[in-house]
């Protein structure tokens, strides 16, 4: 893919150059020299990205690590709550008989 030069700027090497086959040749070797320079400056703009970007395959991975450890976070939710429903039904259990006015209750409701 050739990058031509704008008219305006052509014309301008005609005037310096004072003849036009020598400012098509120049021109060329302009063209020429930025098509090169173009061309080069993809390859190393290619090439930072394929060393900066992540695969698919990669992205996949790490997805699935990430999900992986969620999981195991949400099984450790499920223990606490469990673990935390004991405690509640223990402290209600407990405070429902050493509550001193329960203990009344039911010493009034078997007759000791």
């Amino acid at each position: 893919m050739s990058q031509a030069l704008p008219r305006n700027i052509f014309e301008i090497l005609v005037s310096a150059l004072g003849d036009r086959s020598k400012a098509e040749v120049f021109a060329g070797g302009i063209e020429t020299i930025v098509s090169e320079q173009g061309k080069s400056f993809k390859s190393e703009i290619k090439e930072e990205l394929r060393n900066e970007l992540i695969t698919r395959e990669l992205f996949l991975v790490h997805a699935q690590m990430v999900e992986d450890k969620f999981k195991m976070v949400d099984e450790k939710f499920k223990i606490v709550d469990w673990k935390i429903n004991i405690l509640i039904a223990l402290v209600i259990l407990f405070g429902t008989f050493l509550n001193p006015t329960f203990l009344s209750f039911l010493s009034r409701l078997m007759g000791i």
